[in-house]
């Protein structure tokens, strides 16, 4: 696995980091496996952190670590200032609630007396996911602190009370740009770094940040089928989602293309592979109301709002699974996989997942089990398919879109 250009500028800059440093929404790249003596902790939004995921998590904050990192590594969909406590109090925690999830003490993490000094936010290819994410951190570490707002090391003396917020991104992320809608907001962002095509700044605020809550960034809508509101069982379909998230505030084409043209389904286990807001997991559950319906992703912002999804539309047969893909599925579990999958990583064109879903779906599914999937065009997944399945055939396109059937 390679280093990220984001990751390459962090690496240059870890004495301004010193001594001691967390990140927040790292890439799947291989930082994690460089030496970093002075990081303390990460915070990830990806279930792909963690080296192993085996809880049925919908927005929990989950924390664990490897044999070989002293670190501790969080996921979650929100976090709450005692899991940035946890760090420096080496005190064990126990929360059990939907928006925070579990935080168990790990034994063998340092027992860190001093509040860590420097946190290093990796900035997201959606703008409003990096607001969002932006003042959540920005209102925790204003709570854990005795100063009533984030301070940097230029305007008072460095101290284990007054951590410091970096951002971290590439020019084509719209970074650049960001200072423009951050300072009405009271956010300041100076620059202390550019490389690699990346730039590297420091966080100052200029006013107070509010408290913040995550459903307060939750976006709905109804799903529109033909110009009309979509009825399944003489019903509507809210879907709910926060920003990040495939397809938020409204029904992407393919998604709509899919569901419009989708084969009748055998059996009574279905998933829905990176089900996003969990539009398509909802419409079968909908049609299937005797069947036992999955979401599953590896984004707990992706989770979380599948699980609200289900939750307004009183979905009691849709379950959120958190899954890379298929690797939390046992073998011949599944009678029908329906996913529209992606074929990005960040800011770039990924085919890794739909490779992975291909080769493990023949596992998961039953015997004449079926796989319907929407893709672009451009896309040769015909020919991949065909190397894991018998029939492979196309149900439709348009819009640029296809819908491909396998069994």
């Amino acid at each position: 696995m390679k280093l990220s250009l984001p990751s390459q500028l962090l690496l240059r800059n870890l004495e301004t980091f010193a001594p001691r440093f967390a990140l927040i929404n790292p890439p799947q790249d291989a930082l994690l496996n460089y030496s970093l003596p002075a990081l303390t902790g990460v915070y990830s939004y990806d279930i792909r952190s963690k080296t192993a995921t085996t809880k049925n998590t919908i927005s929990t904050c989950d924390q664990t670590r490897t044999e070989h990192s002293p670190y501790e590594i969080h996921i979650g969909a929100e976090f709450s200032s005692n899991d940035i406590k946890a760090l420096f109090n080496n005190k064990a925690l126990s929360k059990d609630t939907l928006s925070k999830g579990t935080l168990s003490k790990n034994k063998t993490a340092p027992k860190n007396k001093t509040l860590t000094q420097n946190y290093v936010m990796f900035w997201p290819k959606a703008k409003q996911q990096g607001l969002m994410m932006l003042e959540h951190w920005l209102s925790l570490l204003s709570s854990v602190t005795t100063e009533a707002s984030v301070k940097t090391a230029a305007s008072v003396t460095t101290n284990d009370s007054t951590p410091t917020l970096y951002l971290i991104g590439e020019n084509r992320s719209g970074l650049k740009a960001m200072n423009k809608v951050l300072t009405p907001r009271g956010i300041q962002l100076n620059k202390c770094d550019s490389a690699r095509h990346c730039l590297l700044y420091r966080v100052d605020l200029t006013a107070d940040i509010a408290a913040f809550n995550l459903d307060d960034w939750v976006k709905s809508y109804e799903i529109a089928l033909d110009g009309s509101a979509l009825k399944v069982n003489h019903s509507k379909l809210s879907i709910h989602s926060l920003p990040g998230v495939f397809s938020q505030g409204a029904l992407d084409k393919g998604t709509q293309l899919l569901l419009e043209n989708l084969p009748p389904l055998s059996g009574n286990r279905f998933a829905d592979i990176g089900s996003g807001a969990g539009v398509i997991a909802a419409f079968i559950a909908k049609q299937y109301p005797k069947a036992q319906v999955i979401a599953s992703d590896v984004s707990t912002l992706a989770l979380y709002s599948s699980a609200r999804t289900a939750k307004v539309n009183q979905l009691n047969n849709l379950n959120v699974l958190a899954s890379d893909g298929l690797h939390s599925y046992e073998a011949n579990s599944l009678d029908a996989i329906v996913s529209n999958p992606p074929f990005h990583e960040g800011l770039n064109t990924h085919y890794e997942v739909t490779h992975q879903l291909f080769q493990h779906a023949k596992r998961c599914l039953k015997p004449r089990g079926q796989l319907v999937l929407v893709a672009n065009q451009f896309l040769d997944y015909e020919t991949q398919l065909q190397q894991h399945f018998a029939n492979v055939s196309l149900v439709k396109q348009a819009q640029g879109f296809k819908i491909l059937f396998a069994q």
